[in-house]
């Protein structure tokens, strides 16, 4: 560095790309010894070289893709087909009962009622009710097309060469500080008082006089120091003395008096101080300016080199074609004792009910095709095959074939057959409480009870069923039970019970073709459904059910209407006994189907005071 005087010597390790380092003996002579540590030489300047334009190679020849039409230029040098990726697609649709053809109908009735062989009439009248069940659906499912190729790529990583550039170097010193050694001591001391002796009695150990003495160890040092300057007579006599009195103390059963021995007293520290008992030299360091300036350093060259890489891009749509048909089962004729007129092609729904069918073409996106279907809320036991089972995505259109196989019916609770009117409100009127005097819903169900009624009449296959169901020696489809309860809902949407359940039959309304009308005050045959529900029932108990709810005006209601239908062997029934209103059968809610709601608001009115009571639904009746 001539700034400085020096120079750097760069040494190239095989990770200079990442680290580079460097040694000067004569900078770490200068300006690193002793006190003074260095760090080491860092490239504070990045290479700032312009990476030179590389230009691809191109192929002699294009090359046709997957999909049909060339790789793009500059991307097929030495290209290799790879494969197509075909993505996913879905669709869902909902089954509904098969449309009823009204003049193949009416051509079943008449050759079930003039043929004399009811085996005979029955299989030409299900040839005529057969109908298929298929349907096409078409998709475009995204594709993809992948290639590989050879490209040309290039880095400094060539052979080294030096260059000069600017390097830095950190440094460091160390120094020395005086420090004091200081220590703790006490200032203040507290003296700590031992309690005074408390006397205590005990036994003697040795004899003496009943008017009490010492033990026969005190008197033995006592007379001890008596004893100096005394002559040898008198001390003979004094322990012949002393053998006496303690011979008479052993007899004695007298106690003394022995006082403790006194406890030592005691020191304790209350404050401390410090105090400087030496001192010592510590090491610190410090940091210096850094040494800067231009330095010689190794770089790798340019070089080029080739590498295969992949390709992609999108292609037309492929074209799939699902055909989704359910199978006749050949067993399925009135020669099977299972076999049901109102079922003529095994995997027919009936009235009010529904399936939803899910069919997809791959869950993700691979080199193959596959089909898959799900039926959800299925009335049936079903089979379903695909075939073929796999093909390989590629630009030809593809046809797929999924047939359906019925197993069996499953047997559940029935859905509910009733509808809305369309266009039209279903709550007809008002009574002089503002209560809907009439209810309008359309039973998609009465065309089924009718037929299953007829035919269980004229054979004895579905007789034998209906008598199993019904439990009496006719088999008759009776009407359809409904239940209709109806609920207050505050401002909060929660909905509370005004009126108790109420059980009706469809036999008790007036019909118009499928349109069925009935009465909530009670006429007509029906029960009357302004029945209240509330605590006072328990209270007045059958009495209460002939009290009368009056609705509040301006206040929300909402209709609740559920079905069950009765004596179908393929339905779990709420009745078994044949009886219309089902008796105490008729509570089993779990039989019931799902609800249709029917919301409504009241006017407002003038309303007294009594009636204000049963708008706060305080009293009721």
């Amino acid at each position: 560095m001539k700034n400085f005087g020096f120079s750097f010597l760069l040494v190239f390790t095989a990770s200079w790309a990442q680290a580079q380092s460097f040694v000067d003996t004569g900078l770490e002579a200068r300006s690193c010894g002793g006190r003074i540590s260095c760090g080491p030489i860092q490239v504070t300047e990045q290479d700032r070289r312009v990476r030179p334009a590389i230009e691809q190679p191109r192929a002699n020849a294009p090359t046709m893709g997957l999909c049909g039409s060339m790789l793009p230029s500059g991307l097929d040098y030495q290209a290799r087909t790879g494969e197509t990726v075909c993505g996913g697609a879905q669709v869902s649709r909902t089954r509904l009962p098969i449309p009823v053809d009204q003049d193949k109908k009416d051509r079943a009735d008449q050759i079930l009622a003039s043929a004399n062989d009811d085996l005979s009439k029955r299989t030409r009248a299900q040839e005529l009710l057969r109908t298929p069940l298929e349907w096409k659906q078409n998709f475009d499912i995204a594709m993809n097309e992948t290639w590989s190729y050879t490209a040309i790529e290039g880095d400094f990583g060539g052979p080294a060469e030096t260059y000069v550039t600017t390097c830095a170097r950190s440094r460091t010193e160390e120094y020395f500080v005086t420090e004091d050694i200081m220590k703790d001591e006490c200032a203040e001391w507290r003296t700590e008082e031992a309690p005074a002796p408390r006397p205590t009695y005990s036994a003697p150990t040795s004899g003496g006089t009943s008017s009490g003495g010492s033990s026969s160890g005190a008197p033995r040092r006592d007379d001890s120091d008596r004893m100096r300057g005394t002559s040898r007579p008198e001390i003979q006599q004094r322990s012949r003395d002393n053998y006496d009195r303690i011979k008479q103390r052993r007899n004695s059963s007298s106690y003394v008096l022995v006082p403790e021995r006194t406890i030592a007293q005691s020191r304790t520290c209350v404050r401390y101080r410090r105090v400087k008992v030496g001192e010592r030299q510590v090491s610190r360091t410090r940091s210096l300016a850094p040494l800067v300036g231009a330095c010689t350093a190794l770089r790798g060259t340019w070089r080029t080199y080739p590498v295969v890489k992949t390709g992609s891009r999108a292609c037309a749509p492929q074209k799939v074609s699902v055909n989704v048909s359910f199978a006749k089962d050949p067993s399925w004729t009135p020669s099977n004792p299972q076999y049901l007129d109102i079922l003529p092609n095994k995997f027919d729904l009936l009235p009010g009910e529904s399936e939803t069918m899910n069919l997809r073409v791959n869950d993700g996106p691979s080199r193959t095709l596959t089909a898959s279907l799900n039926l959800q809320n299925a009335w049936n036991r079903y089979e379903v095959q695909v075939s073929p089972q796999h093909q390989a995505c590629s630009m030809e259109p593809k046809q797929i074939n999924v047939s359906v196989h019925t197993l069996e019916r499953i047997k559940r609770r029935a859905p509910n057959p009733f509808a809305l009117p369309e266009g039209r409100e279903p709550l007809v009127g008002l009574d002089d409480k503002g209560r809907p005097r009439a209810l309008t819903l359309i039973d998609q169900a009465r065309s089924l009870r009718l037929d299953a009624s007829q035919n269980s009449r004229r054979f004895s296959i579905i007789e034998s069923l209906g008598t199993s169901e019904a439990g009496g020696s006719q088999a008759y489809w009776v009407g359809t039970q409904f239940r209709m309860t109806l609920y207050r809902v505050d401002d909060w949407g929660r909905k509370f019970a005004v009126t108790l359940p109420n059980s009706f039959t469809t036999n008790a309304t007036d019909v118009f073709d499928n349109e069925m009308q009935m009465s909530l005050g009670g006429q007509g045959g029906m029960d009357r459904l302004y029945r209240p529900a509330g605590p006072l029932q328990f209270l007045f108990g059958s009495l209460y059910s002939h009290f009368g709810v009056e609705l509040s005006p301006n206040t929300n209601y909402v209709l609740e209407v559920k079905a069950a239908q009765r004596e179908f062997p393929f339905y779990e029934s709420t009745c078994r006994s044949g009886d219309v209103t089902c008796g105490s059968e008729g509570a089993r809610d779990e039989m019931f189907s799902e609800s249709i709601e029917i919301p409504f608001k009241t006017k407002e009115t003038n309303r007294s005071w009594l009636k204000w009571l049963k708008d706060l639904q305080i009293v009721i009746f």
